[in-house]
């Protein structure tokens, strides 16, 4: 049985592949805080590691927790190819919770 808080809402998420990093509740809602655990990334086109250049946070709304309506707030790394004759733009990783699919579990 865990016995750990962060991992034990890991586990009632139940997203693989995220971290929680924090967890808020006010007057309206809790807002949970989260990020990928994924390693880096690789350029699609030219398979050279990314380099990170920033994150952006997108907040999505979720199912009620014990009545109480839930938004995840989603940490996005963003990269980019390192390599001059690529040509590829910079990117985000993929969204861990619209990869995500409930059956697989």
């Amino acid at each position: 049985m865990e016995r750990d808080p962060v991992k034990m809402l890991e586990l009632v998420l139940g997203i693989p592949d995220v971290r929680i990093l924090g967890v808020e509740s006010t007057t309206r809602h809790i807002r949970i805080e989260l990020e990928s655990t994924r390693d880096g990334a690789r350029c699609s086109r030219c398979g050279s590691e990314a380099v990170l250049v920033g994150t952006r946070v997108e907040e999505m709304v979720d199912l009620p927790i014990m009545g109480t309506p839930s938004r995840l707030l989603v940490n996005r790394r963003r990269f980019e190819c390192p390599s001059p004759t690529c040509g590829a733009k910079r990117w985000f990783e993929p969204h861990p919770i619209e990869e995500f699919n409930p059956s697989e579990r």
